[in-house]
């Protein structure tokens, strides 16, 4: 069972890890000289990833309204 938390600390923690990730996946992208085959799948996760950030976000946002 997948726990929920919603909290601005989490969501600031996973922003985080997502903002670091992208910023690996560039550092990659520069030194890749012979064009990996999977560059484009990575480029498509990580895309999906910040969509599923910014729903996180809005589920965060809404249950922070709700407590107060």
């Amino acid at each position: 069972m997948a726990i929920q938390k919603f909290t601005y600390a989490e969501l600031e923690e996973e922003d985080t890890d997502l903002k670091k990730l992208k910023r690996w996946f560039e550092k990659i992208r520069k030194l890749d000289f012979y064009g990996a085959q999977l560059a484009e799948v990575a480029a498509t996760r990580l895309q999906g990833c910040e969509a599923l950030l910014d729903a996180y976000a809005k589920q965060v946002f809404e249950a922070h309204d709700e407590n107060h």
